[in-house]
């Protein structure tokens, strides 16, 4: 038998994967953070009146998050509590953090982490160079 779910995990289990990307590109904005969300790779049928959307590679993240003022770049997959990671989009993670690039998967559950990890408090920035720093020659 398994266990019930807390008042907690039933509401988190409610958030759209929509919902749960508006939330995270607010928390980055606030933060200074660029963001860029490429469109689903998923064909429109006629029914709809909307063509094709882009050809975006199938598993791309879904948001690429700069911080040009503190020289960041990093990746973030997006998913519901239930929702799964393709084999395609964990290609792409596994390649982005074998390049020295920051890929997370977030979930709702991971909201204080979304806010340490884009927030200022994040890697000690108030100690980090700024790309209006001098460059120290060596």
């Amino acid at each position: 038998m398994s266990r019930r779910l807390t008042p907690t995990e039933k509401r988190l289990r409610t958030i759209r994967e929509s919902q749960w990307q508006t939330l995270v590109e607010n928390i980055a904005q606030a933060y200074g953070w660029m963001r860029y969300h490429a469109p689903d790779n998923t064909p429109r049928t006629a029914a709809s009146g909307r063509r094709y959307v882009q050809n975006v590679k199938a598993g791309w993240p879904d948001l690429a998050l700069l911080h040009p003022r503190r020289g960041l770049f990093m990746v973030a997959e997006l998913k519901t509590e239930t929702g799964q990671v393709s084999d395609d989009q964990a290609e792409w993670l596994a390649g982005f953090r074998a390049a020295g690039i920051r890929a997370e998967i977030w979930r709702p559950r991971d909201e204080d982490t979304v806010k340490a990890v884009l927030g200022p408090q994040a890697l000690g920035w108030e100690n980090w160079p700024t790309r209006d720093d001098p460059i120290e020659a060596p």
